[in-house]
């Protein structure tokens, strides 16, 4: 937008750029000629920019707009799950195109303009803040040769001879990067992303295990279950250990966390569809056997039918 003033700000602020751009080893002159335009600063600059501010960025952005609006009218959205509400991959696709039509909202209706009148808002937000505290030009014009021109930042980023606030955005974002980075890989609510190929089930688990069970700890093991949940304190400690797992959920609570995650998109996510029947069979087995020396399995409060 400042190169479309065509004034001193933005013919320097081109040569500036043009000259970062010629030293990248190898292309800095294909670089060069890919942002002016030309070997020189001149009328095909203006027009790359102008082409490039007024229809190429705006084409991109409403055509990924429109890509977006098209995948959630033909593929929908994730709902959120429903506990007790089992979910059948199998049958995903038809219950949801069902449930569209009793109890779906429709777009073209007040949804559209809603978003038409926020949308609307934020135009003229940004219009005002543009007219009141935007830059004033143009100012003089691009001439290298004239004598009075003084090429300045825009006021955000100006201070007697520093920029603070260029200086404090950096500071500050690479502060939060390396920040979250290392929280990311020590807090214990990041996943253990290798323990599902570094941390083995613990032998004591699987001695003497039918086969069915031993076909469950290794749907368990690869399905990167691990990377989140330890077995006798090795793994990850985003969710519970599950060491004694078995003693505290039915057959039926587990299908239901595995498939359905924690009710209201709590820590687990639902894995109804990542998980095939017999998968799901093998692993709940597996699951449902871990349990202390000499405590029974869990059982359904409600009791047998």
């Amino acid at each position: 937008g400042q190169v479309l003033r065509w004034d001193p700000d933005a013919y320097w602020g081109l040569a500036v750029g043009g000259s970062m751009a010629g030293r990248a080893p190898g292309m800095g002159p294909q670089l060069v000629h890919i942002v002016l335009g030309s070997v020189v600063i001149g009328g095909d600059t203006l027009s790359r920019f102008f082409a490039l501010h007024v229809f190429v960025i705006p084409g991109v952005l409403l055509a990924s707009l429109a890509v977006h609006l098209w995948l959630v009218m033909k593929c929908g959205i994730s709902a959120a799950p429903v506990p007790g509400q089992m979910v059948d991959p199998e049958r995903y696709d038809s219950d949801y195109q069902q449930e569209i039509h009793t109890t779906g909202v429709p777009f073209l209706g007040p949804a559209m303009l809603k978003d038409a009148f926020f949308s609307a808002v934020a135009v003229l937000v940004v219009m005002t803040l543009a007219a009141v505290l935007g830059p004033k030009g143009p100012t003089d014009p691009p001439d290298p040769l004239l004598a009075g021109a003084n090429p300045r930042p825009e006021w955000p980023f100006l201070w007697p001879s520093r920029r603070p606030l260029a200086v404090l955005l950096v500071v500050v974002g690479y502060t939060v990067l390396g920040v979250l980075t290392y929280e990311g890989a020590t807090a214990p609510w990041s996943p253990q992303m290798t323990a599902w190929s570094g941390e083995p089930v613990p032998v004591g688990m699987i001695e003497d295990a039918t086969p069915l069970r031993l076909a469950g700890a290794a749907v368990f093991q690869y399905k990167n279950c691990r990377n989140c949940h330890a077995l006798e304190g090795h793994g990850g400690k985003r969710g519970p250990d599950l060491a004694g797992v078995g003693a505290r959920l039915t057959a039926d609570q587990l299908i239901d966390q595995i498939s359905n995650g924690t009710p209201g998109g709590g820590n687990m996510p639902a894995y109804g569809k990542q998980v095939s029947p017999h998968e799901m069979t093998a692993m709940v087995a597996f699951l449902s056997a871990l349990r202390p020396q000499g405590r029974p399995a869990a059982h359904s409060a409600a009791g047998p039918d």
